[in-house]
């Protein structure tokens, strides 16, 4: 039943993107462990939210609801190997280091708390459970996106940043990780207004 009602919910014409975004991000809390794999009832639902914002990536609204909408995608994928086949323009959208969909600088401006801290859940799971499409290139933006996350004055923001750093640079080449943050950090510093970051 409750599939049913995201499906509804979300396809009503009446729903709004902050709407459909709190229906993604409500099967987010609620797909997780044993029920995760019941989630791939909602993979059309899910990868034509991410097709909508790559196609109109200047709308804040969709791209957080595709921020949301990847934060699940991800999940689904390490559980469900029939689901991966499926995810091919998914995962070239969220590797792409040249347009940068969902961390590019414009985009990490306007993004609200909740969409900042589904994005470092995002790249946590993205640095942890996938290190092989984690190349230097593609980890970059996702790297200056978690400085970035640590240099805004909401401190739920920062709160969730730091957490994120500790994991990925305690596993195994997290130093390396540490040199490419702190690289980014003095690009972050160099190009950034004081003012930008608050």
């Amino acid at each position: 039943k409750l599939l049913l009602w995201f499906e509804k919910g979300f396809a009503l014409k009446t729903s709004t993107s902050g709407v459909r975004n709190a229906y993604i991000r409500c099967m987010n809390t609620a797909f997780h462990g044993d029920t995760l794999q019941q989630a791939t009832q909602v993979l059309p639902l899910l990868l034509q939210t991410v097709d909508k914002a790559e196609k109109q990536p200047g709308q804040p609204q969709l791209m957080s609801e595709a921020v949301s909408a990847s934060c699940l995608l991800v999940k689904v994928s390490l559980v469900d190997i029939k689901a991966e086949s499926k995810l091919g323009p998914f995962w070239n959208m969220i590797l792409d280091s040249k347009k940068q969909y969902l961390v590019n600088e414009k985009f990490l401006l306007s993004a609200s708390e909740e969409t900042l801290q589904s994005l470092l859940f995002l790249l946590e799971r993205l640095i942890l459970d996938f290190p092989n499409k984690m190349t230097d290139d593609v980890a970059r933006p996702y790297y200056r996106a978690l400085i970035f996350c640590l240099c805004r004055r909401l401190w739920s923001v920062r709160h969730a940043a730091a957490a994120t750093t500790k994991k990925i640079l305690a596993m195994l080449g997290g130093a390396r990780i540490a040199i490419s943050l702190i690289q980014e950090f003095q690009t972050v510093l160099e190009s950034q207004k004081l003012s930008e970051l608050y």
